[in-house]
């Protein structure tokens, strides 16, 4: 928690008017009992009515301070924390730019969204009431002992006694609490994960008709999360009734001991009334306190998850010297490549032992069966994760001695799924490209086979684009997420089975539009459809992470049976009928 209280540097005029307030407000409450005592003692007592005015005028001056350096603190308080906690979550949103694949495969996105929001609001509830309540409720409590002791050193021996036996509770509370909060914090996390999954999925859910099975696994981490959350409050709920015994215990004590003492004339009677006010001020600011230290218990937990995602190193960043200045020629080349999503383990292995070369301006086609590592590959070239052994180089340079931005900025991607973000047609086009012209995002939404439907619709180019492409179909977000690509005119392009949802006509058009407009680029496509590159310059089979093909249609049908056989279960076509086809 210390580690994010230097966010409060910045703002440390409001930081420090704050607790100032605080402190002028805790005075102000301190003096007033004092002066009820004089009241009592020297108007009521002594039927003293100037007393009673003048001290009446003055405790009407003391409350009306008190209430303008609290609502100055109020305001002072508010400011720091809403600030710090918008400073925490930018922080937070920067940190997971700077994440890999790699990094955020650790996170869950429920759990990053529940980091963000309620861990956040936790701090800022944290540093509003550090400002406040921390400093009230002590300094109230000091302040009323030492008060209470200038009235009656023989009374005060009963705060002796109950201050430390709330302290000793309060300890002992919040080190049980602790744990506790922090399985609550995993739990809703686990609820958020659920709730993200399901509307970010909700059409697959009702087109398979699992409401049902949705609504149960909801119902499970909501019932998970809601059962941590009463146990911590079944230990929570320990809090006020134990204070308000002590207290209650402690009053009854003053008034009798005390009542004893003005009867036989020992104290006089404002004196008593004020040292009650002062028990009950001591009394009420320990629980105030002890109600803090369980926010601060919670605001730990939230504390530690956040600094856990701003702690964790991307691991995939910028040597010390990198080539930042160059431009991509669109050489490719794979040397003894093995990849790794978990650990250095032969049979965890994604990729084995991948070699070879994409001339520049080369179309290189990839094929194989789901699972066969087709994705990861392309995932190594932008450094989306770094290869477990073996080096990706790009014009004879290995790409982790590349500078990410330059690297990445001259290599257009179509991932499988097609993102698109709240806003217009157009803006997510020039998404990699903010600053091109209308005639430049029409003629790349021109060669993705885009424009036509672009222009269709009743606000063409401005058309909004609902949450993740909602109001457009699968082959439309295709097609706006290739032209987003191709505005940047990268000199490596590589589509990742980015055609999937086009007809067989859409998809010949954009084949012979990508021949045109990145004729000197290499291109690197994934296809399931083997007829989309029957005539690419370089085919390559994947089966099992290994390559067990690479050349040409002609000469793969010759040489490779796994290509065969991908061709025959989609064509239809006998392997040894291949010499009698036009090919």
């Amino acid at each position: 928690m210390r580690d994010l209280i230097r966010y409060l540097k910045p703002y440390w005029k409001v930081a420090t008017l704050a607790p100032l307030c605080m402190i002028l407000e805790v005075f102000m409450d301190v003096l007033q009992p004092k002066y009820m005592a004089n009241i009592v003692n020297k108007g009521v007592i002594q039927l003293d009515l100037h007393q009673i005015l003048v001290t009446g005028a003055i405790m009407v001056g003391i409350t009306i301070i008190g209430l303008v350096a609290g609502v100055g603190c109020n305001v002072f308080a508010s400011m720091a924390s809403q600030n710090v906690g918008a400073d925490i979550r930018e922080a937070l949103f920067k940190k997971v730019q700077t994440f890999s694949f790699r990094n955020l495969d650790k996170f869950q996105t429920g759990s990053l969204i529940t980091r963000m929001t309620n861990d956040v609001t936790q701090m800022q509830n944290f540093i509003q009431m550090s400002q406040q309540g921390l400093i009230r409720a002590p300094g109230l409590a000091i302040g009323s002992i030492v008060m209470a002791l200038t009235l009656s050193l023989r009374l005060g021996m009963i705060l002796l006694v109950a201050a430390p036996a709330l302290a000793i509770f309060l300890y002992f509370l919040i080190r049980a609490s602790y744990p506790l909060f922090s399985t609550v914090q995993a739990r809703l996390d686990g609820v958020n994960t659920v709730v993200q999954e399901n509307l970010t999925g909700i059409r697959v859910v009702k087109a398979f008709v699992r409401s049902r099975f949705e609504i149960h696994r909801f119902q499970t981490a909501n019932n998970a999360y809601t059962a941590m959350a009463v146990k911590a409050a079944r230990v929570m709920a320990l809090n006020m009734p134990v204070m308000n015994l002590i207290l209650n215990v402690s009053a009854v004590a003053v008034l009798w001991y005390g009542g004893h003492a003005v009867w036989h004339g020992t104290m006089p009677l404002g004196n008593l009334i004020a040292f009650i006010n002062y028990v009950t001020q001591i009394l009420s600011s320990l629980m105030m306190l002890g109600m803090i230290l369980t926010n601060i218990s919670q605001a730990k937990v939230s504390a530690d998850r956040i600094k856990q995602v701003l702690s964790t190193d991307p691991d995939i960043t910028n040597k010390d010297h990198t080539a930042s200045s160059f431009m991509v020629q669109g050489h490719v080349e794979f040397n003894h490549v093995s990849f790794s999503y978990g650990n250095n383990t032969e049979h965890e292995l994604v990729l084995r032992d991948i070699s070879f070369v994409a001339e520049p301006g080369q179309k290189v086609a990839i094929i194989g069966s789901t699972g066969a590592g087709k994705s990861s590959l392309v995932n190594l070239i932008p450094r989306l994760y770094d290869a477990t052994r073996g080096d990706v180089r790009i014009d004879e340079i290995d790409v982790r001695d590349m500078d990410l931005g330059v690297l990445r900025s001259q290599i257009g991607m179509v991932l499988q799924e097609s993102i698109l973000f709240s806003g217009t047609i157009r803006e997510n086009i020039a998404f990699g490209r903010p600053d091109a012209g209308d005639s430049d995002i029409e003629a790349a939404a021109k060669a993705a086979q885009a424009h036509d439907f672009i222009v269709g619709l009743p606000d063409g180019y401005d058309t909004v684009v609902g949450q993740r492409g909602v109001n457009l179909s699968g082959g439309q977000k295709q097609r706006i997420a290739i032209a987003r690509a191709l505005l940047v005119k990268p000199p490596i392009l590589i589509l990742d089975d980015s055609t999937s949802a086009l007809d067989l006509s859409t998809e010949s058009k954009l084949q012979l539009a990508l021949r045109s407009l990145m004729q000197d680029a290499t291109t690197l496509l994934i296809a399931q459809r083997i007829s989309s590159v029957l005539d690419f310059e370089k085919i390559l089979v994947l089966e099992d992470g290994k390559i067990v093909g690479e050349g040409t249609h002609q000469a793969l049908m010759q040489t490779c049976e796994v290509y065969q056989d991908i061709y025959e279960s989609q064509l239809g076509m006998n392997k040894f009928e291949f010499g009698k086809e036009v090919v």
